[in-house]
Order: structure tokens, then sequence, then C-alpha cells
């Protein structure tokens, strides 16, 4: 079980009985794998409470003594009780909050009214203060526990401790749009923060002040009471300013799938806080809210030599590569963790490779290399940012990627038929195979042949499919038939690209990059993010489809892939109206029906082509194998066993820990990298990418039905 609903019941208290009272009651879903902290995390990010402040118990029984949870240990023993527990209500979790807590908050869109008695503060035993005079210095002893940092803090009170300034600023802009008031800056410095209500005769007024030279910011005093009229703080809402809007915002974009437009905030800030914001007053405060969350574009491309130091620490012989211009600029960035250069080994040696461009600001292209596992499961072996899709970014993703890799026998490249790959694979792997995705072709099979092409789809997919050399020479005279110019086509791009029958490479059943497509469609909405974060959402996709994948292949019974199983299973059925004719021990006679098969197990090879190059008995092989009661399993490749699949997945990834804590030298610290020199094209990025060159729509010819010239110049 990966996911657990849990009850969540707060706000309460313990009575003598040992039974919990007077409390709240929410829910949360918890992973099984989590650990007390991200546990304590998450549930203080529900509640909008300071974690600090939060203590988790339970009760096993009624009348015991509950248990708290405080280590990694009692979370792990809560989960294997709640799993052997019925339904949802029993073993709830019981969430207090400890006494003299400063950091009370609340949801961002909760618009609770302060209550106008505001308590004295109260934390005597953790803290010493002095009655402060403006302009003299301030002497405390802390504790961390009493010093604001949450921006959400709403009960601003005479005595808090703030973590900064900017920090005192944002919780008052949400304490003025809250109370439906209104207020000016009298005074900002360093060590000096006063505000006053916009009407001068007002006794509303606070002041806070640095505490000697840190950044900690006390509220020295705080009189919340208005004398002036109503209409003069109610007259409009100049505190509605993109920094707050963003704070209230930015956990509902933290995912970069979710879908959230100016026109949402817009409502979700009129519903909640009753303040009309202009459209152009909602796209700021988003791109301000992705700033906070993601940082600026520049400090991105500055944070990645330590992204990529803490990348290969986290993971042991995982491969980094940086290279920019002389004076800093960013060129290109490649990356190989270690999971996957292990799993190679136990991987059929078929690279697809594919390019992507990004949307982000400085733009760029993520170029990529997979393969598949065992179970035909996407693999990533490598991943690039790149400045764009040319002749030398490609080499010289090539040139990392055979560093990383290697040249192992029987390999071979499958992509599209973009120019830069075709053009550096030939001089980066020379010896190597390389062929063609036969959907891409077959695209431009329709762009440059517009007639018959029912009947030449049928006739094409047939010719690449084709297991023998006759096959393909009978159906390449049925596409003669139809038009004579495809055919010419064809043979000018080489079979041996395109087609099984002439491929000097066993692409086994790799005849699209469609693995590629389907890692654009899983990143497709991480291309909006900044460099250093998709790289980060790259390395977390590898991470939750290695554990996925590793979990399947434990759980599993059979004793080779799920897909390779089916085949196995409908070649069996296909055999069972054939006749077996044996000569020796390995060598048979497959009559099927018309047609005459010659099976030598030994070789593991069949005249019609297919037991060779599939690498698993077909339908002729198994009707041997059936008749003599013998072992298939032993007649099917490696590569499809799931002890490969085990070892595939054998090493985890390891994630990265919280930026805070990672310790950097100074010799990767001090690398400066700027932003790329393409110039920021102005208005809003492209959401798709232009289509051109072999793929793009260009004139067509009105008598041949080709592109790329009319019937005047045909």
């Amino acid at each position: 079980m990966e996911n657990i609903p849990i009850l969540l019941q707060h706000s309460g208290e313990w009575d003598d009985n040992n039974n919990f009272i007077n409390f709240h009651i929410n829910a949360i879903l918890i992973k099984t794998y989590w650990k007390f902290e991200q546990l304590l995390r998450e549930i203080a990010k529900l509640l909008r409470k300071d974690s600090k402040t939060i203590v988790i118990q339970y009760a096993i029984a009624q009348g015991y003594p509950p248990i708290t949870l405080c280590s990694d240990m009692s979370v792990s023993v809560y989960m294997e009780l709640k799993k052997s527990s019925a339904g949802m209500t029993t073993l709830p979790l019981c969430v207090s909050f400890a006494k003299n807590t400063i950091a009370a908050s609340t949801s961002s869109f909760d618009v609770a009214p302060i209550s106008p008695e505001i308590a004295q503060f109260e934390s005597t035993d953790m803290i010493t203060t002095f009655d402060v005079q403006e302009g003299d210095d301030v002497i405390l002893e802390l504790d961390d526990a009493n010093i604001i940092t949450d921006q959400f803090h709403q009960n601003v009170e005479k005595g808090q401790i703030y973590e900064d300034k900017n920090l005192l600023a944002l919780v008052m802009k949400q304490y003025a749009v809250r109370e439906k008031c209104q207020y000016r800056v009298h005074k900002s410095c360093p060590r000096r923060y006063i505000l006053e209500c916009v009407d001068e005769i007002c006794t509303w007024r606070l002041k806070a002040s640095s505490l000697r030279e840190s950044n900690l910011f006390k509220v020295i005093d705080f009189n919340y009471v208005h004398s002036c009229l109503t209409d003069k703080r109610f007259c409009s809402q100049k505190q509605v300013v993109s920094a707050f809007v963003a704070a209230v915002v930015q956990d509902k974009l933290v995912d970069p799938k979710t879908i959230y437009t100016p026109t949402d905030i817009q409502r979700d800030i009129q519903k909640a806080y009753g303040m009309d914001l202009s459209y152009m007053q909602a796209w700021r405060s988003k791109e301000k809210a992705m700033q906070l969350l993601r940082r600026s574009p520049s400090e991105s491309y500055k944070k990645m030599p330590t992204y990529l130091y803490m990348l290969e620490y986290a993971n042991p012989g995982s491969v980094t590569r940086l290279h920019t211009e002389e004076d800093g600029s960013f060129l290109y960035a490649f990356i190989a963790i270690y999971t996957s250069i292990r799993a190679w080994v136990y991987c059929r040696p078929t690279v697809v490779v594919d390019g992507s461009f990004l949307k982000s600001t400085y733009r760029g292209t993520i170029l990529t290399a997979f393969t598949q596992d065992t179970k035909g499961q996407i693999l990533p072996l490598a991943y690039a940012i790149v400045d764009s899709e040319n002749d030398a970014s490609w080499e010289w993703f090539f040139v990392q990627l055979r560093e990383t890799y290697g040249q192992r026998e029987g390999m071979c490249i499958v992509s599209d038929r973009h120019d830069a790959i075709w053009k550096t694979t030939s001089i980066v792997y020379p010896e190597v195979p390389h062929c063609a995705c036969m959907f891409h072709l077959w695209n431009n099979i329709k762009t440059n042949f517009r007639k018959s092409q029912k009947q030449i789809k049928e006739v094409y997919f047939a010719l690449a499919r084709a297991y023998t050399v006759e096959e393909f020479n009978r159906h390449m005279a049925g596409l003669e038939a139809i038009d004579s110019r495809v055919k010419t086509y064809l043979m000018d791009i080489g079979y041996d690209k395109w087609s099984k029958a002439y491929s000097k490479a066993n692409r086994i059943m790799t005849m699209t990059s469609n693995i590629a497509e389907s890692v654009n469609a899983a990143n497709k909405h991480a291309k909006d993010l900044l460099v250093m974060n998709l790289l980060d959402f790259m390395t977390t996709l590898i991470q939750k489809w290695n554990y996925i994948n590793r979990k399947d292949a434990v759980e599993s019974f059979m004793k080779i892939g799920a897909k390779y199983e089916k085949i196995l299973a409908d070649n069996t059925i296909l055999s069972q109206t054939m006749t077996v004719l044996p000569s020796t021990e390995f060598l048979h006679l497959v009559i099927d029906g018309q047609t005459r098969n010659v099976v030598r197990l030994h070789e593991r090879n069949c005249s019609c082509g297919r037991f060779q190059l599939d690498d698993i008995p077909c339908p002729h092989a198994m009707a041997v194998i059936e008749k003599f009661h013998m072992d298939s399993y032993k007649y099917c490749s490696d590569y499809y066993s799931i002890d490969y699949l085990l070892k595939t997945y054998e090493i985890p990834v390891n994630p990265l820990p919280d930026e805070t804590t990672w310790q950097i030298p100074e010799h990767v610290s001090s690398q400066v990298v700027l932003p790329p020199k393409e110039k920021i094209k102005p208005g809003r990025p492209k959401r798709k990418r232009g289509i051109g060159g072999w793929e793009g729509n260009t004139v067509t010819c009105a008598l041949c039905g080709r592109k790329g010239h009319n019937r005047r110049t045909c």
C-alpha cells in the first residue's frame, strides 16, 4: 500500500482519562515511506502551523496513555499498525500545539478576523524583554521557537520578533487586507520600521526595531485601534500589491502541471479578500510567485555548479558535465545518473535519442537518450540542456554519451531524421548503425506524396516490419505498383535505415522513437521551469520511475517481462494448428498451412526470421517446444528475464537533501556561470514549437502531389 488516508484530530487536548477531546477534524494522505520530518512538515503545511509547535500522538486503545511520534522508528511502527487496521477512523492522529506559541497561522485563503483584544506577549520563560524607546538598542536572549518565520502569521502583537523586516512587512500587508484598513510607511531603514494610518490624525501605529546588528525585528509598540473615519480606511486598498498576492498564491504553483492563470488569481483573491485585481496585477503577482518559488533565471544558472556537485555527491559514480564559454556564459550541461549507467549493462544496446525545445526565459533545448528495460519500459540514460539543437550541441552530447557508456556490441541508435543527429552520429559513432523511426519516416512520405496514401501506408508498414528479404521484396513490388516514386524515395534513404529485414543491427522491437516522445509528454509541463529546476525535475522523475519499476520487479512472479510473456502466449496459441516433423533433436520442419518452416532450436533460428530477430520463440519454434514439452523460457533472451530486470534497478536514485544543508567546496561555489548570451525575446514565450524544414507545410504540386514546388516548375 503506497498511500494511507489518515484522520487528523487537531487543536484538542487530552483529559484525565487519556481521551482526546474538543478537537477539530481534518484528513491527510500519507505515503508509507515517509520519515518523521516529512510527516511533521506535511501536517504543519496542511494545518498552517509552525512545525516546531506541533505534537503528534495517538492512542492504541481507550484509556491507554497516548504514544508520541518523535522519530522515524515511531512513524514506522504507526504505519504498520495502520496497515493492519480497518477503516479510516481507527488510530487517528491527535495533533496538539505547544503552549505560549507565537507563530499561529492559517490557510492562505482563510480570512478569519483578528480579535480586537490582543493578548500580551507571554513567553517570559524563554525570552527576556526590555522597554525600548525609539533610537535605543535592543538586548535580548532569544529562543528559536519564539522567532516568527511564517509569512501567513496573523496575530500581530507587541513584543513579537520576526525573522527579518521583509517578513514583518509582508505580514502587515496581509493584516491590512484582512482588517480592511490602510497604512503608510512613516520610516523604513535597516534599524527601524514604522507604520501609520493613512489618516494623519488616527492613533493606529506600529513601531518595530532591529535587534542590534541582526536581521531580527521586534514589534516595540502596536496600537491597533483606529480613531479615523471608516471612509478614510476603506476608500481603496493600496496594500494589495504583487508581493502580497504572490505570497498567497505561490503554493498553488508548486506543481508545474498545475494550470493556474491570472484570471484564476483574480477570482480567488476577490472571493477570499473581497479585493478586485486588474489582469496585469494578477499576472505580475504570478510572475513574482514563480520567482519566489524558483529564483530568478540568472540565479538558476549561477546555482548549476553546486547542484551538479551535490548530484554526484549523493549518487557516487554519476557523470555530470558543465560547459561554458570563456566569459562564463552557459552553453551545455550533461547528466547521467549512476543508476542508469549501471542498468545499461542489463538492457538491449539500442539507444533512442531526441531533442525538445524549452519554454523558459532563455529558451534552449533538452537532449535526451533512452533505452528499454527487460519489460519494455523506458529507462533514461542521459539528458542535457543545450543552447539550441544544432551540429555543435549534438556532437558535444554524443561525445559525453560515448565517454560515459562506451560502445557495446550490437549497439544501434534510433532517432527521427533530424540532420544534426545523423551528421554527428557518423562522426562520434562511425561504427554504430543509425536507424530512423518508421513513424517519422511515414510522416515524410505523407508530406511528399499525397496520392494513394491509404494504400501506401499499409504496404509501407508491412515493408518496415518484414522479417525476411523475400517478404520485403514481395511488399516492395506491391508498393512500386501503387507509386514508383515512393520506392525511389525509400531506396535513396537506405533500406537498412528503416526496415527489419535489411537492418545492420538487431533493433528487436524498437522500430520507433516513441519512448522519447513519451518522455517529452511526461516533462511537457516542466519545460517552463528554469534550467536548474528542470534538471532537478528530470532527476526526480528518474527516481520515481526507478522506485516503481524496482517495486514491480521485486513483486513479480513471472520469469520474463509481462510484455514478452504476452508475445510468448500469443505465439503458443498460433502454434496449436501447426504440424511438427522432426529431423534431429534440434532440427525440425514445421508446416503452417501452405508454408514450410525449418526450426533450429540449438541456434535459436527459424526460416521465418522472427525467432532470431525477436530473440523469443516464434509460433513455429513454440510448436516444437510444445510438442516435446520443453522449457520455452530457456530459448528467450536474457534481456527479457526478471533476473536482469532486478539487476537493472538494483541501485536506487538517492534524492538530494534540502539546499540549506549543502556543503559545497570553495572551488565549486566560486565557479561563475552566466545566462546564455542569446537575447531574451520580447513577449510571452511560445508554448508550441514552429514546424519547419522536412516537417513544415510547403508548397504542394497539383500535378505530382509532391511538396517543394508547384505545377509550373514540376
